[in-house]
């Protein structure tokens, strides 16, 4: 189960990091209304490529923007 569950784990944050690839402004909530995914889901993710250092947020909360490092 826990391969199945880091592989989607893995899609997962393979699509968002597609999403700010594309967009590095895109908010949480945009990223769940494109996925089709829970915005919980989302930050959960977000908040676990930032501790891996994969994802940086730079700025303030209206004006900033992603970073993939």
């Amino acid at each position: 189960q826990s391969t199945t569950q880091s592989k989607v784990t893995g899609d997962v944050e393979k699509e968002i990091l597609k999403l700010v690839s594309r967009k590095s402004t895109v908010s949480q909530k945009e990223i769940a209304v494109q996925l089709s995914m829970n915005i919980n889901t989302i930050k959960y993710h977000i908040r676990k490529m930032q501790k891996k250092g994969i994802l940086v947020y730079e700025g303030t909360n209206r004006k900033g923007k992603w970073i993939i490092k």
